[in-house]
């Protein structure tokens, strides 16, 4: 009898296991649907993505790049890192023209989850026009903009962007001035303008990658107020018909007090205050469908078993008032595919089972990795939204 009722009992593990798979294999399906979307005609896609370190091989003179360069390169100076943590990680990471490949390789394939390619692509963490260009010609982009930042490891922001819909006119990098600056660098915030060629509108597009949260919040606060200028500049120098969106790595928590986007960006006695595309999705997809497979944010902070919005995408008022160029509400899309995620044990008190629970989190980059399904993706998740002409 006693071994009846194991079989049963293994019987019954392996059905309901199959049955799992099965059930899971169709969720995932599902899943993917919802977070790809292909673009109309009249139509405008935007992606934002932090693409988590893509480094070229080659060493740029007077950049802290050590990491990024193979172990066999006499350029390599682990030594010249003083944080104890990443000489380590530089000494034990070779970073090859294979390995550079297969980031580029998981960065088309990252892209591919959230539909057909974005018209508009702003990326963040890219090393320079070198390795820029790598990734155009993988993407098949027509032209690309990239700012060279005085950022001392040397990464910085890129905008890609396709011509069918879009006229380039013009581009500006915003350097980050200041006294606070003047010790601790960081990256430009790279505005590019645009003409909608079925519309005449203009459009600008501002790319940022404000600094960590490693720097007080004055830091942020500081890029905010020299990004409000340059949208304010940029508004004296056309008309009413100017459409801005901003998108980018923040590295701004909601918890910030005076906060750098709330209190900055959304503030209402601002004429050009910014809309916060995730908050107008969210009051009315919060209880659909979508909403429910959406993470609260694109970032999860492991210290704290946290999910934090530091990607965001933001636009001017006059993509959401029912006249001309509107933001397609319905498009927002943080895309979490499971293909971009990994299973984390996250330690719970309130777990009925053992104090823990797996959670599904980015798949972030190991570097050291040459194999494209070991290498993972990026610790940040893309933001997507359309524009309907």
């Amino acid at each position: 009898m006693k071994k009846m009722m194991i079989v049963g009992f293994l019987f019954s593990f392996v059905f309901l296991n199959s049955l799992n798979a099965k059930v899971l294999g169709f969720e995932n399906s599902q899943e993917s649907q919802l977070y790809s979307q292909e673009t109309a005609s009249d139509e405008i896609k935007i992606v934002t993505y932090n693409l988590h370190n893509l480094f070229d091989t080659e060493h740029d003179h007077g950049k802290n790049d050590y990491e990024f360069l193979a172990l066999a390169n006499p350029d390599k100076n682990c030594s010249a890192i003083t944080n104890d943590y990443y000489r380590k990680i530089c000494k034990k990471t070779d970073w090859t023209p294979l390995h550079l490949e297969t980031k580029l390789e998981n960065i088309e394939e990252a892209l591919s989850y959230q539909g057909d390619l974005p018209d508009i692509l702003a990326v963040q963490e890219i090393e320079n026009a070198h390795v820029a260009e790598m990734l155009r010609k993988k993407l098949q982009y027509d032209s690309f903009v990239i700012t060279e930042s005085p950022d001392k490891r040397g990464i910085d922001v890129a905008t890609f962007y396709k011509k069918n819909k879009l006229e380039y006119i013009s581009d500006r990098s915003i350097q980050l001035k200041g006294v606070l600056f003047d010790e601790s660098p960081s990256r430009n915030i790279l505005e590019v303008n645009f003409k909608i060629r079925s519309s005449g509108s203009l459009l600008s597009v501002y790319n940022n990658h404000w600094p960590s949260q490693s720097n007080s919040t004055e830091f942020r606060i500081s890029a905010a107020k020299q990004l409000r200028e340059a949208i304010n500049k940029k508004t004296r120098e056309t008309n009413s018909d100017l459409h801005s969106v901003i998108v980018g790595d923040f590295n701004t928590l909601d918890s910030e007090v005076p906060n750098p986007i709330h209190n900055y960006l959304h503030e209402n006695s601002w004429k050009n205050s910014l809309l916060d595309t995730h908050q107008l999705w969210g009051r009315e997809n919060t209880y659909s469908q979508i909403g429910s497979m959406t993470p609260p944010g694109t970032y999860w902070y492991w210290k704290r078993n946290s999910w934090n919005r530091l990607d965001r995408i933001l636009i001017s008022k006059n993509l959401f008032d029912k006249v001309g160029l509107e933001f397609a509400l319905s498009s927002f899309r943080i895309v979490a595919d499971h293909r971009l995620m990994r299973e984390d044990r996250i330690e719970n008190s309130s777990s009925f089972f053992n104090g823990s629970e797996n959670k599904k989190v980015p798949k972030k980059c190991d570097h050291r990795k040459s194999q494209a399904s070991e290498q993972g993706f990026s610790d940040h998740l893309m933001v997507v939204i359309k524009l309907q002409l």
